[in-house]
């Protein structure tokens, strides 16, 4: 038992100065990273400085691929106090499985305080991959790319 309590003691310097030497290494990898870190924010800082407010409101959206000029007419053609509705669906080209579960959220952010509602209480009508046959006749098209639809209902 002294045996033991003894090589514990005797291990003691020898483990302090191992943390001592992992606390060291740890610090210089972090100051040798800092100048590099700071870079890379003063650079992406820099960049975004140099976006229109418009852009810089759409960012969020083309990170998770909806289609840049859908955010970007969607936000000249809809009034500020307009109704409208995002219809989704399959027949638009996806590069990933979110972003059309992801584009009713997104519109709603982006066109607030525009009011997102009901198809059959909206006066505009966003049709992201939507069947558009169901809206003919109901609806003036304003834009259109790629079944990708924005466009005025009918009353």
């Amino acid at each position: 038992m002294w045996r033991r309590a003894l090589s514990v003691a005797a291990a003691a310097p020898l483990i302090s100065r191992l943390g001592a030497g992992l606390v060291a290494a740890v610090a210089v990898f972090a100051l040798w990273q800092l100048p590099s870190s700071y870079r890379n924010d003063s650079n992406q800082a820099a960049a975004n400085e140099r976006r229109t407010q418009e852009e810089r409101q759409i960012l969020g959206g083309l990170a998770i691929d909806i289609d840049r000029d859908y955010l970007v007419q969607a936000q000249r053609l809809v009034p500020r106090n307009a109704r409208y509705s995002v219809q989704i669906g399959e027949n638009v080209a996806l590069s990933t499985p979110i972003t059309l579960p992801a584009v009713p959220g997104y519109t709603q952010f982006l066109l607030s305080p525009r009011r997102q509602t009901r198809a059959e209480t909206a006066t505009w009508l966003l049709c992201y991959g939507c069947d558009f046959a169901q809206w003919r006749g109901r609806y003036v098209p304003v834009w259109e790319k790629d079944g990708i639809l924005i466009g005025r209902v009918r009353r």
